[in-house]
Order: C-alpha cells, then sequence, then structure tokens
C-alpha cells in the first residue's frame, strides 16, 4: 500500500511527465561513483526517443530520478538487496521512514553508529532501510562496501551535521518512484524490449581505491565486464538502446571497439564526500550503441 503522503503529493497528476521540475530531483542517498556531476554530460547522450528505460546498476538512480518527470515505465534492479529494500521502503512508505530517520538523528553519535553497524539482524524492511540510509550518511564518504562475510564495514565519518532525515530528498524519490518495479537480481535478469533504454554503470575497473569490488561481496571483476559486455552485445542486436559510463581504461576500449558502439570521451572528478580536496581527476567514458 501506497504511504498516505505520497497519494496526497500524486493527486491530480495524470503521469509523471506532468511534473517536470527545472532541476532534477536529488537522490535520496550519497554514492560515490554516483552520477549527479555527470548528469548534464549523461542527458545530452541519452537517444531522442525510447520507451521503458532500465537501470540495473542503481546505486544513487541520479539518472532515473533526472529522467523519472517524463517516463512513463522504469526497472530498477542491483545485486545489493538492502538498497532495493531501502528503495522499496522509500517508495512505498516515506513518512514512516522519515519518522525512524529523525529519531536516529536524535541519538547520532560515534558510539551509535558502531552499534548500529554492528547490529546482525533488523526485524522489519523499515528498519533495515532507515538503518542503510543511516549508515550511508553518516559513514565515511557516503562509501557502500562489504567485507568477505557480506557485511557492511566502512568507518565512522566526522560530519558536523549530516542530513540523515532530508525528507525533501526522500518525498521527492518516493514520488517519482511510483513508476519503477524494483528487483534485486544480477542485470542479466532485466528483459528489455526493442526501443527501450538501458543504462549500465558498473563498478569502475582500475579506480585503485576507488574501484569499488568490494562493493558487496563476490565483487566485480574483469570477468565480470566480460560477461557484461557479452550481455550488452546481446541487446544490442535485439535493437534495444544502452549507454554505458565507465572510467577511460583500455580494458574498456578494447571491449567496445566494434563499430556498432560509439565512445564518448567525457572528463570528470571523483570526490570522496567528505574531502576538502579533489580526490582524483580522470577520463571517463560513456559508450552507446545508437
Amino acid at each position: 500500500m501506497t504511504d498516505p503522503q505520497v497519494s496526497h503529493l500524486l493527486d491530480g497528476k495524470k503521469s509523471p511527465a506532468a511534473n517536470t521540475n527545472k532541476f532534477p530531483q536529488k537522490p535520496f542517498l550519497k554514492w560515490v561513483g554516483g552520477k549527479r556531476f555527470l548528469l548534464p554530460e549523461l542527458l545530452q547522450h541519452i537517444p531522442k526517443e525510447f520507451n521503458s528505460y532500465y537501470e540495473p546498476f542503481v546505486g544513487a538512480g541520479a539518472l532515473f530520478f533526472a529522467l523519472a518527470p517524463k517516463l512513463e515505465q522504469a526497472f530498477l534492479s542491483d545485486l545489493n538487496q538492502d538498497l532495493i529494500q531501502t528503495y522499496q521502503v522509500v517508495k512505498e512508505s516515506p513518512s514512516k521512514l522519515v519518522s525512524t530517520l529523525k529519531f536516529y538523528a536524535s541519538r547520532h553519535s560515534e558510539k551509535f553508529f558502531y552499534q548500529l553497524r554492528a547490529k546482525p539482524f533488523v526485524e522489519t524492511d523499515l528498519g533495515r532501510a532507515a538503518r542503510f540510509i543511516y549508515l550511508n550518511k553518516t559513514c565515511f564518504g557516503g562509501l557502500y562496501r562489504e567485507n568477505k562475510f557480506g557485511k557492511f564495514n566502512v568507518p565512522f565519518g566526522h560530519y558536523e551535521n549530516p542530513q540523515i532525515a532530508d525528507h525533501f530528498a526522500i518525498y521527492g524519490c518516493s514520488k517519482l518512484l511510483q513508476i519503477a518495479e524494483l528487483a534485486c537480481h544480477d542485470f542479466s535478469k532485466i528483459s528489455p524490449e526493442p526501443g527501450d533504454f538501458v543504462y549500465f554503470d558498473p563498478p569502475y575497473h582500475g579506480a585503485n581505491n576507488l574501484v569499488f569490488s568490494a562493493y558487496q561481496k563476490g565483487g566485480f571483476g574483469i570477468q565480470e565486464h566480460f560477461r557484461l559486455k557479452k550481455f550488452i552485445s546481446e541487446l544490442t542486436q535485439k535493437g534495444v538502446h544502452v549507454m554505458l559510463s565507465g572510467l577511460d581504461t583500455e580494458l574498456l576500449r578494447d571491449l567496445y571497439k566494434e563499430p556498432e558502439f560509439n565512445i564518448h570521451p567525457i572528463e570528470s572528478n571523483h570526490r570522496i564526500a567528505n574531502a576538502k580536496a579533489t580526490i582524483s581527476e580522470r577520463k571517463e567514458l560513456l559508450i552507446t550503441n545508437y
């Protein structure tokens, strides 16, 4: 059941396209490798026309939230079960989530952070989502990293005033998520049709400490990038529009050197969220099949 707060927001709206804002909706999560800083480039390279939208490495979903006011249907997925569960709670129960996060904000401290991080089980979907967002907003740099046992292990971030209960972001994202189907599965499980658009933003290869092979238990290494390339080639033959983002590496250029792919170099800065200086300046690539 949709949260009454969301129902109120949707009253009188025939479609998401009727609610176009000048500025893109801010994601409700911080995400290293997130694409808010690249939105102008991404939006310049999306297909002129497409049907449904797919994003199988959704992360903070910056591109989805920018496009959502004009979308009719979207399919968002990720292998991170806690992430997808959090999206589901944001979609269905934003007011309860904000209330819980306000309680967490009132108890915020380094001690409370480590107590909550160490908690092995949270009984409810709401509790798991609140824990996920709280840790995301208060851990170092907004990183998401798991150890070999699948446990979140990022240390405390020393922020003066973290936005733990960002109700504007949560309610705004909840509204836009009403058009989205959410699923926890591998990227290869999506089933786009000809004319649909898929945006792939996998963990970056070759980024040293900024590559999140530890993003989840099992990682996303070179063989996974080869598997992703094979899947993208299958989608291309099917007539699906595909855009892929990644660091400008020899691996990526070699994988997508076939004539059906277009490689667009772009400049970008990578910044850890609480660092005063830019951590690295790198060239990135957008790869499209259109």
